[in-house]
């Protein structure tokens, strides 16, 4: 598991692009990390447009915008290259690829986030992907 986070808040894509609260994940050429920003979408005349980025081309624009929600989480666990090991009990809840896996049961579902709190929250690793040029918070 690379990463896990509580939903706070679902918005539209377009209020993300313009909402000044997340003008911060707009990549920016600063260092590695800021090129990783994720809001990269915004329109003009009604037509979306992408920002210029080094993770996501014309091959993602049209899977990236096809859902209208963004999910915005206060609390989440970055663990990248320090992933820990998965309990046995969590692993039918664990997503296997990128992307996000549902679940109703409300016991493991509480048994699951008890265990992540035992972990600091935040940037907890680098992604494998930036070679250790990217240090945690």
């Amino acid at each position: 598991m690379i990463y896990a986070a509580i939903i706070s808040e679902v918005v539209t894509t377009e209020e993300y692009s313009i909402n000044p609260r997340f003008e911060v994940k707009k990549p920016k050429d600063t260092n590695a990390k800021t090129r990783r920003g994720d809001n990269i979408y915004y329109k003009i005349n009604n037509e979306w447009k992408q920002l210029e980025n080094n993770f996501h081309g014309e091959y993602e624009f049209e899977s990236d915008l096809s859902s209208e929600r963004i999910l915005i989480c206060d609390d989440f666990w970055y663990f990248g290259n320090q992933a820990p090991l998965i309990p046995q009990e969590f692993l039918g809840i664990i997503k296997e690829k990128q992307g996000i896996k549902y679940t109703d049961d409300k016991v493991v579902v509480n048994n699951f986030i008890a265990w992540l709190k035992t972990f600091k929250q935040g940037e907890l690793g680098s992604p494998s992907s930036l070679d250790n040029t990217f240090q945690a918070a």
